[in-house]
């Protein structure tokens, strides 16, 4: 979503949340149970959306993720003879252009991590006959190639929108113009006890108002893994809540194919947060939000 869509998204959640709240008033106006029926139903088809758009970009990173894997995997096992023989021939010139330890490249941003491996490539390729001796054949050369190709179709990629990411985004915006719409219908209802419930309505309209100010909204990101293997658990279910009770509804999320969530537009203060997933033992982490602070966290999950 973007800005404006969960700037509207938090207020339609909040007035919503107060005009349940207000059963003894709204009960006895014509229409308004059912467009807050409809406006629930749009929550959840917009949760939904989202998190087809979350699950998309979190195969994107997964994908990327493993290709960067087998690079370094591929680069290391060439450098480690590349430096056994400059280290005997005591070619200093050699050693110094490949002198590489796995922490390096694992730590390289994408673009330095194929620039260093092009060397590598290169590096072998011009002496491949010298390096037979110690195991490295053109099969390992082809081997790193094709994860060089592999690993730099995927940076370019990351600016990219895919299909299903247009769909959603497509999806997402007519959900919201339906959306708008039926508050819109609501105003028009409440327009109807302005005179007999003054305090009421006004009310309603402060809260109706969207805060246009947040365009940074702080941020909570997560990312959960399996306690032992730190592989990515996907499909967890997450529910962030305030650790003092408040108007804010509770948020529930769960993990992309990459582990990962993101929590948006959270205001400062306490929350709970909690992981469940089957087979895994229940997460509850403490955590607080800071003024001007994205939070990153990694939770471990351990298997029953």
């Amino acid at each position: 979503m973007i800005n404006s869509q969960e700037n509207f998204d938090k207020m339609s959640h909040g007035v919503l949340a107060w005009l349940h709240a207000k059963a003894d008033i709204t009960s006895g106006l014509y229409g308004v149970d059912d467009y807050l029926l409809a406006i629930q139903k749009t929550h959840d088809e917009i949760g939904s959306a989202e998190m087809r758009q979350e699950i998309g970009n979190g195969k994107e990173i997964l994908l990327k993720r493993e290709s960067r894997d087998v690079l370094i995997r591929s680069a290391l096992e060439i450098i480690r003879k590349l430096l056994a023989y400059a280290i005997v021939q005591k070619n200093k010139t050699l050693q110094n252009s490949v002198n590489y330890t796995e922490s390096t490249l694992k730590k390289s941003s994408d673009n330095r991590l194929l620039s260093i491996c092009r060397i590598v490539y290169q590096e072998a390729n011009n002496m491949l006959t010298e390096l037979a001796a110690l195991g490295i054949t053109a099969t390992h050369l082809n081997d790193l190639k094709d994860a060089l190709q592999n690993f730099s179709n995927h940076v370019p990629q990351e600016k990219m929108e895919t299909k299903e990411t247009k769909t959603n985004t497509y999806i997402l915006k007519e959900l919201f113009t339906t959306l708008k719409s039926q508050w819109d219908a609501v105003d028009t209802l409440i327009e109807t006890v302005r005179t007999t419930y003054p305090e009421f309505y006004y009310e309603y309209h402060e809260l109706r108002k969207v805060d246009k100010s947040r365009n940074n909204p702080f941020m909570l990101m997560v990312e959960l893994k399996e306690a032992g293997s730190n592989l990515a658990l996907r499909n967890v279910k997450l529910i962030l809540a305030t650790a003092v009770k408040s108007q804010q509804q509770d948020i529930s999320k769960k993990t992309a194919a990459g582990g990962g969530s993101r929590f948006k537009n959270l205001d400062e203060g306490d929350y709970i947060l909690t992981a469940t997933k089957a087979g895994y033992r229940e997460i509850n982490e403490n955590i607080v939000i800071v003024k001007g602070e994205t939070k990153s966290i990694t939770l471990y999950m351990q298997k029953k």
